[in-house]
């Protein structure tokens, strides 16, 4: 039987980390389950990942299960679990699925931890500079988030809404669709050494390409953050996500938007965006 999880955190199952990794067969592979356990062990041992803690809780552990109704159980009491479909057998339906593996083996590096964040709700931390690390947003980043706008932001940038209630509604469903789709977005900004959140960038993807933005904390602006930041952004989806070029835009009279964007190597080109922005391009 398989009991509901309740030993959630305030801030979305934040006390979760992924300590082992279990496999529930039905009867639809043609591997019998103590072969497909036995794999999925040299898997794990291979990538010399420390995830087969039998002491974990199911709180802890990632479900890999064949069985479509197994699946959905998982998925109704709250687990992180992910379909198993080993290569070369019948493709069967799964709803619900988040993630159908079929080859363990070709999981690289912390992908593990990466899919159990994402069944969990849990963030991901993008990446790491001297001073800041990014991770996606989660739902408590909202008022923070706000404070960001202050009247030299808004001179360039569209504000929140007058309606705190849709503005949550909103933030959270970007939460919940963008990075899952996209495996990028805005991300938090945070301080290292306090915690705090000290801006927002990443990027953003529409019609034209994929753009670089960015917004700092008035008390943070003029310290090179923003640079900093950038700059990191700029190697993780040329290293990371294989995107070949960037775009960028900003206001004709946003001097200090404009000077960043060209020491990063933007190149501005003739058209302008539809609200007469200028638009700039980079080569990764």
């Amino acid at each position: 039987m398989i009991e509901k999880n309740d030993n959630q955190s305030g801030n979305g199952h934040k006390e979760r980390r992924l300590k082992n990794v279990r496999l529930l067969t039905g009867t639809a592979s043609a591997l019998t389950g103590e072969a497909q356990a036995e794999q999925i062990r040299t898997v794990i041992s291979l990538r010399e990942e420390q995830l087969q803690d039998e002491a974990a809780s199911e709180s802890e552990t990632l479900f890999l299960t064949d069985d479509p109704k197994l699946l959905k159980e998982l998925l109704g009491k709250g687990m992180a679990a992910a379909a198993y479909h080993p290569k070369g057998t019948v493709m069967r339906d799964f709803p619900g699925a988040s993630y159908i593996i079929e080859e363990p083996d070709q999981l690289e590096g912390d992908s593990w931890h990466k899919i159990f964040q994402r069944l969990c709700g849990l963030p991901w931390t993008i990446l790491e500079t001297e001073r800041c690390i990014l991770r996606e947003m989660i739902s408590e980043d909202l008022e923070q988030l706000t404070e960001l706008f202050d009247e030299e932001a808004l001179r360039f940038l569209e504000g929140p809404g007058e309606d705190p209630v849709l503005e949550r509604e909103l933030h959270n469903e970007y939460i919940r669709r963008v990075y899952p789709f996209y495996g990028f977005g805005m991300w938090a900004v945070l301080d290292r050494q306090s915690g705090r959140l000290i801006g927002k960038a990443g990027l953003e993807q529409n019609q034209r390409g994929t753009f670089l933005g960015y917004l700092i904390h008035p008390a943070f602006r003029r310290q090179g953050i923003a640079a900093e930041v950038c700059g990191a952004i700029l190697s993780y989806a040329r290293t990371e996500l294989g995107l070949e070029s960037l775009w960028a835009e900003t206001a004709p009279d946003n001097e200090g938007s404009l000077k960043l964007l060209l020491d990063l190597g933007f190149n501005r080109i003739a058209e302008r965006s539809e609200d007469g922005h200028l638009l700039l391009k980079k080569g990764l």
